[in-house]
């Protein structure tokens, strides 16, 4: 069965001009994690991850349900 990890950041910048972010973890198990990614509309999440030498897009998006 696999469970995740649970890691802390060992290092996140954020700039609040530029919606630029950075988030790295440093972990015996998992490795070297990396996130470099842009605020966009305030509810997108847009960048790379990189994990190890694997690198990939990143889209996160908040949803929120609003009921009518």
């Amino acid at each position: 069965m696999l469970n995740p990890e649970r890691i802390a950041f060992t290092k996140v910048d954020f700039d609040d001009e530029t919606l630029q972010l950075v988030a790295e973890v440093q972990s015996p198990v998992a490795g070297a994690i990396k996130i470099e990614a842009q605020v966009q509309e305030t509810t997108r999440l847009n960048g790379t991850l990189s994990y190890g030498d694997t690198q990939g897009d990143l889209r996160l998006t908040k949803w929120t349900f609003r009921p009518y």
